[in-house]
């Protein structure tokens, strides 16, 4: 097969809806030099038969199939079939922000030397943008910013993924946070000013807030093990999700398609 600019990974689970939204954003980008990998998860929809049609629509559509064993070793088994120098995972039900989103987030990676280059994103029936300024992104700042960025507005330099290790699975719901920070410490990363994702809401992680910031309290133990302030943020941030967790249950107690 031969080489791509960028590999774009979606991973999929019960949500025939969502994927041909985002298969459709792909397929609307001005820049053409990509493939698009679904990482499927057996459902109980259409799923299956969205994720078929698109492949033949258009050849840069691929798909391989998971045993359902988590979100991040679905990412991972994407990263091993990819075939691009960069690589942008892109879960079913979000998509690229405009047509010129990837090709945005491509010039500016490959002018770069960064590990990875984050825009800002945009919540689906959600009025408010989630922006970055430019410049370059430190560990403390990604590491204490509580909507600063999420992974469907990155693009990542395949290498650096490969030498951090891809995603530690052994972290459900926030291995991409430790994946961010190994690669800021090895190679940096660029903050673009430009949004680049529209998120679907009541993600995963967001159906699963105290959890998810557990993991991410254990991650910066790991990582600043020797900067207790950023530690002790850290646990009162972890102690506070615990709270907005219980708010978001009594509010919506729908499942995440991935969950």
């Amino acid at each position: 097969m031969p080489m791509v600019a960028v590999s774009i990974v979606t991973i999929v689970k019960n949500n025939a809806d969502g994927l041909t939204s985002t298969l459709k954003s792909a397929l609307a980008q001005d820049l053409s030099d990509w493939e698009l990998i679904i990482v499927y998860s057996q459902s109980q929809d259409a799923t299956y038969a969205v994720a078929s049609e698109f492949c033949k629509l258009d050849s840069r559509i691929s798909m391989l199939e998971q045993q359902d064993r988590g979100i991040y070793e679905a990412m991972n088994l994407g990263i091993g079939k990819s075939q691009g120098d960069y690589l942008w995972f892109m879960n079913s039900g979000d998509r690229f922000f405009s047509e010129n989103s990837l090709k945005s987030g491509f010039t500016a990676i490959k002018t770069s030397e960064s590990g990875f280059v984050v825009g800002g994103y945009k919540i689906d029936n959600d009025k408010r943008l989630f922006q970055q300024s430019p410049g370059e992104l430190t560990q403390i700042k990604f590491a204490l910013s509580r909507r600063g960025a999420c992974h469907q507005a990155m693009i990542f330099r395949k290498e650096s993924v490969l030498k951090a290790r891809s995603f530690d699975t052994q972290f459900s719901l926030a291995a991409d946070y430790q994946l961010c920070l190994k690669i800021i410490k090895d190679s940096g990363a660029r903050k673009l000013p430009k949004i680049l994702a529209l998120m679907e809401p009541n993600g995963l992680s967001d159906q699963n807030l105290s959890k998810m910031h557990k993991e991410k309290s254990v991650i910066r133990r790991e990582i600043f093990s020797h900067n207790l302030p950023i530690r002790a943020i850290g646990w009162f941030w972890m102690k506070a999700a615990r709270i907005k967790a219980i708010t978001r249950r009594v509010a919506n107690g729908k499942k995440h398609p991935l969950g």
